[in-house]
């Protein structure tokens, strides 16, 4: 009995979800962070994505999570470019029909976009969309900007 709370003790103290508070967002000293750094295995190789919870994007680390027309990331990635066009409302809901992601819909057949799947270290997946710069944005994060547009 000793020796199994000694495990779950460790286990506990091991656990890969420890630095996030309930919501699901890293912590620092105490303090929740809204911009992050994760790390998605897409084709067998680690890419770094800026995760910004503010905002509602997880997007390539390279391109910044400012997405008006005036900032650097949208002059140097598509990924963040189509943030300020993708509109929801010009998706035929037909095309969803069976569970389809309306993130991977946009990105495959209005975007210009392939999607690509990653998996995280507690394998969780989720969908990307990758442009031709090879810049990606997640799926979830189109369907929301989409929404948005779709609202205008």
């Amino acid at each position: 009995m000793k020796f199994l709370l000694m495990l779950i003790g460790l286990s506990l103290w091991f656990w890969p979800w420890g630095n996030l508070s309930e919501a699901g967002m890293p912590k620092v000293a105490g303090k929740t962070l809204t911009t992050f750094y994760q790390n998605w295995v897409i084709y067998k190789q680690s890419v770094r994505f800026l995760v910004n919870r503010e905002k509602m994007i997880t997007v390539s680390d390279y391109c910044g999570d400012d997405p008006s027309p005036t900032s650097q990331g949208h002059a140097r990635c598509e990924a963040i470019r189509v943030l300020s066009k993708v509109d929801m409302s010009k998706l035929d809901s037909r095309k969803t029909i069976g569970g389809k992601n309306p993130g991977a819909v946009l990105c495959d057949q209005y975007l210009g976009g392939k999607v690509v799947y990653g998996t995280d270290r507690f394998r969780t997946q989720k969908t990307f969309c990758q442009f031709a710069d090879q810049s990606m944005v997640a799926n979830d994060t189109l369907i929301i900007y989409g929404v948005n547009h779709g609202k205008k």
